[in-house]
Parts: C-alpha cells; sequence; structure tokens
C-alpha cells in the first residue's frame, strides 16, 4: 500500500514538474512570439517612414527646382531673394501636417566652422558670443585639442579624469562630421553646438550669426549693425559697394582695407542649404531622417542626398 502511494507521490511530482516545463516553454514562446511581432513592426514602421521621407524629398526636389527657375525668369533680384529665404519656399513644397514629414533647412555659412578655424578666430569668434575670458579659452583650446593634437597638448590629468568618468573617447584627432559630436567636448554639453556647423563655406552675408559676422576682416560693430538693418528690411545686400554705403569714413576706410580679403570670405548668399527631412511611421513613432544638400546650378537646382539615419 505504501508503496503505490509512494508511485502516485511520484506521478503527482511528475505531472507537476512536466506542466511547469510546458508552461515556462508557453511563456517563451509567446515572448518570442510577441518580439518577433515587435521586430516586423519596428522594420515595417521603418520602412514606411524612409518611403515617407524619400518621396518628401522627391516633390521638394520638384517644386523647389520649378519655384527658382521662376524666379529666375522674374530677374536676378528676385531669384537672389528666394534663394535667401529658400526655406518658404520649401514649406511650400513639402506640408508637414499633410505629408507627414518635418522639414527644416539651415544655409552654409551662418554659423562657425568647427573643422576649419584658428584658436585666434575661434575665441574671437566665442568672445562676440559672449562666452569671453577663461572659459572661451576653455572651450576653444577643448575644441581645437579633439581634432589637432599637434597643436594642443592632449588632456591629461583632470581633463583625462573628466572624460574617462563619463565613459567618453579622448580626443580623435579626426574632423567632426556631426556637429551633434561636440557635445562629447568638456563645456560644450549644453547646447554650444548650436552655434557651430562642420561644413566649411565663406560666411552668408544674409544669415551669418552677428558673432560669426565679426571674425570677417573689416567687420567692427558699425558693419555689423549696418548688415543686421538690412535684414529687418528684408531686403539683401546686392554688391560689396553697397554694403560699405551708409559707414563713418573711419568704417568706411577699415572696409576699404579688408575688401580684398572679403572676396574670399564672404558670400552674399548661401553657397548651398542643408534640409533635413524627417519622414514619421509606426506607434511607438519611428524616425527616418534625410539629410539633402542644395546648392545653385545653370538654371536650376543641385540636390544631393549625403546621408540618411534613424532617430
Amino acid at each position: 500500500m505504501a508503496e503505490q502511494t509512494n508511485r502516485a507521490g511520484y506521478a503527482l511530482l511528475a505531472v507537476l514538474w512536466i506542466s511547469l516545463g510546458a508552461s515556462a516553454m508557453g511563456i517563451t514562446i509567446a515572448l518570442e512570439a510577441r518580439s518577433a511581432i515587435a521586430t516586423a513592426k519596428n522594420r515595417i514602421a521603418l520602412s514606411a517612414a524612409r518611403w515617407l521621407s524619400e518621396g518628401c524629398a522627391t516633390e521638394l526636389r520638384r517644386h523647389s527646382t520649378d519655384s527658382l527657375r521662376m524666379a529666375i525668369d522674374r530677374g536676378a533680384e528676385y531669384a537672389r531673394q528666394r534663394w535667401n529665404d529658400l526655406p518658404v519656399v520649401i514649406a511650400a513644397a513639402v506640408q508637414s501636417g499633410e505629408s507627414g514629414c518635418e522639414v527644416s533647412a539651415r544655409p552654409l555659412g551662418a554659423r562657425f566652422p568647427a573643422n576649419a578655424t584658428s584658436a585666434d578666430t575661434l575665441v574671437r569668434f566665442l568672445r562676440a558670443a559672449g562666452i569671453a575670458g577663461e572659459l572661451g579659452d576653455s572651450l576653444a583650446e577643448a575644441l581645437l585639442d579633439w581634432t589637432d593634437s599637434d597643436t594642443v597638448p592632449r588632456p591629461g590629468g583632470a581633463e583625462r579624469e573628466w572624460y574617462t568618468a563619463r565613459g567618453r573617447a579622448e580626443p580623435s584627432n579626426q574632423p567632426f562630421l556631426d556637429v551633434r559630436e561636440l557635445r562629447l567636448i568638456r563645456g560644450f554639453e549644453s547646447g554650444l553646438d548650436t552655434l557651430f556647423e562642420i561644413e566649411s563655406s565663406p560666411t552668408s552675408l544674409y544669415h551669418a550669426l552677428p558673432a560669426r559676422l565679426m571674425t570677417v576682416p573689416g567687420f567692427d560693430d558699425e558693419l555689423v549693425g549696418h548688415v543686421l538693418e538690412a535684414r529687418t528690411q528684408h531686403e539683401p545686400i546686392a554688391s560689396f559697394l553697397e554694403l560699405s554705403q551708409g559707414l563713418s569714413r573711419e568704417g568706411r576706410d577699415q572696409f576699404d582695407r579688408a575688401s580684398p580679403q572679403l572676396v574670399a570670405s564672404v558670400v552674399l548668399q548661401p553657397e548651398a542649404w542643408i534640409v533635413l527631412i524627417r519622414g514619421h511611421a509606426g506607434l511607438p513613432r519611428v524616425t527616418s531622417v534625410l539629410e539633402l544638400r542644395i546648392a545653385i546650378g545653370g538654371n536650376g537646382l543641385i540636390v544631393e542626398q549625403r546621408r540618411s539615419w534613424v532617430e
């Protein structure tokens, strides 16, 4: 009798263990299936977001090209104004509320070039931006050190400890590929990257930050104020002669002395625009970003796709 009872107990335990194993297996299979479904949904959403951003890019290219061609037909002055106000053209080409895309544009030559600078020019820019004294000198040294160890000593001591404690790489001695990389540098975490661009381009007179204008040879408070006044009146300056008009005698003399350098360092309108197109799809939302470079070529636009990524 006891033997039968023991066998029954063993059988019950075996059934319980089998049931537990089957339940665990069922849960595992369910979780894996759920994960596979979520992965498939993410891939579908990502593909949809990419198609959406590429579709918006196609529509933007067509509309912008037609708009600029019409502007050129109306005359150089009108074409210059449309090119300077390209975001207005883009807004008409792609309506984010209807297409599901978000589009932003920034002109080259408006911010300070992080990849092509000297210590003196960088310090002068930071001072003009309101970052002076030891803080400005420290930021300039940190930025230059990140890309060129031959001009500034590599970090050591407290500086090296700061990077190590935050799990950050040491200076790469390579050009920046994205302006957001500036946030890796000590002192630039608070959004100072919005003052910089990674592209090397002449200063765009109509769009440059006042601080960048102050780094241009021959530019002082009077001339910068003259440029900003023209912007408020939405009247792009059409020539360097027009730029010098209205200056004091001293200001004009200074401008004339710097004129040979201005030809290579300043443009009256941007060489190109960088356009970001963001397409959204899925829940949770997946965002595909497409970066374009738009420049004028002949009687139309040259639209170059530079890169894409997922946010």
